[in-house]
């Protein structure tokens, strides 16, 4: 008599799943952010920032910084931070880890959602979002069909429908398990900033007597340019048609809809020259002033002033004489403002021009007790 084949299907599926399962949580893509530590929420994302900006400081990013602030961010986020997941998205698409910078980003947005973000945050959030999500495939699994578990690329991603799986270019194993038979087996190329829809359906529950189980899947693919996508629909009676389906977009948390943000650009020349000559021209009125005030005091010094009846005429002239005094003070202050104020943001001018990144430098020279080249530089 022969046995059943179900049931060993039945035990390889559970071992395969429980297996994949346990990969799945020791791998720990993106970190629960389950803590309470206030204090160290303060101080992982100070150190976070801090380790960012100097890794990007020069131009070209600075890997071993940029690990350091990848490493104070999800301590940030251990310690009960959300937030921390929005910079932890960036500092691990710094590190070209861009399926686990998008799904870090998704995991930020379910919990703050867009439109709760403050307008500088959400032009934040749209530029780089774009720019991760350009790098990455996006599958979606939808359905209804009933004990389902969705795997791609041996990875398991729980049950139908899987909003949304960011994975990498290339090749794509997906299998969909209902019961203890597979009711859909897949392989299939994505590129950069593809969304394909896959669709699983079945009208009665799978059992463990069948393999395949009458269900029906439709695949949808969108090109990364929006163009219009071929639908086919299949099912276990060879039975085909393809039709014309239009763009479904991205299947992500939330849709982005905030402006680009723009690359920081040079301060204009103009205002150190306008400052400059903002200068110059009261530095002007400074030496006008203090031409008149010397007149006026060589009025005040004539026998007619200075004698013990003085003529009424030097009284206007002294009252000129304090006008113009003010009139210098006032200028000579003004102009050295102006002038501080045109070397100060020169100087910032010169230093907020784009910087080339450094070259990889190179000097060898022999090295006897090695028997042949000793070499140091900049990489």
């Amino acid at each position: 008599m022969k046995h059943p084949r179900p049931p060993v299907r039945s035990l390889a599926w559970t071992v395969v799943v429980g297996v994949s399962l346990f990969v799945r949580t020791a791998s720990a893509d993106v970190p629960q952010c389950a803590g309470t530590d206030t204090a160290t929420q303060a101080r992982a994302r100070s150190e976070g920032l801090r380790r960012y900006r100097a890794a990007t400081a020069r131009g070209s990013i600075n890997r071993v910084e940029m690990a350091a602030a990848l490493e104070a961010f999800e301590a940030q986020c251990r310690a009960g931070d959300v937030t921390a997941l929005e910079m932890r998205a960036y500092a691990l698409a710094a590190l070209g880890r861009q399926v686990d910078a998008a799904e870090s980003l998704d995991a930020f947005l379910e919990a703050r959602p867009l439109q709760t973000l403050d307008a500088d945050a959400r032009a934040r959030v749209g530029a780089q979002r774009g720019a991760i999500l350009a790098e990455v495939a996006t599958l979606t699994v939808d359905g209804t069909l009933a004990d389902s578990q969705v795997i791609v690329n041996g990875r398991p991603f729980g049950s139908v429908p899987r909003p949304v799986i960011r994975l990498a270019p290339g090749a794509v194993n997906l299998q969909v398990y209902g019961g203890n038979s597979i009711v859909l087996r897949r392989t299939f190329q994505m590129g950069p900033g593809e969304t394909r829809r896959e669709v699983v359906s079945s009208s009665t529950t799978p059992d463990t007597s069948t393999t395949n189980n009458a269900a029906s899947t439709t695949a949808t693919t969108t090109a990364p340019d929006n163009t219009a996508q071929t639908t086919t629909s299949t099912d276990t009676t060879a039975n085909a048609t393809t039709n014309v389906a239009t763009s479904t977009g991205d299947p992500g948390p939330s849709d982005v809809g905030a402006p680009v943000e723009q690359p920081s650009r040079r301060m204009s020349l103009a205002i150190p020259i306008g400052l400059g000559a903002g200068a110059l021209v009261v530095g002007g009125v400074a030496i006008g002033a203090s031409l008149w005030v010397g007149g006026r005091a060589a009025e005040l010094m004539k026998p007619e002033c200075t004698g013990p009846a003085p003529d009424p005429a030097c009284e206007s002239v002294r009252s000129e004489l304090g006008a113009a005094t003010g009139v210098q003070i006032t200028s000579i202050i003004v102009a050295s403002g102006l002038a501080v104020g045109s070397i100060a943001t020169t100087i910032l001018w010169a230093r907020s021009a784009p910087r080339a990144p450094q070259r990889a430098a190179v000097f060898c020279s022999p090295d006897f007790r090695l028997g042949g080249l000793s070499c140091a530089g900049r990489f």
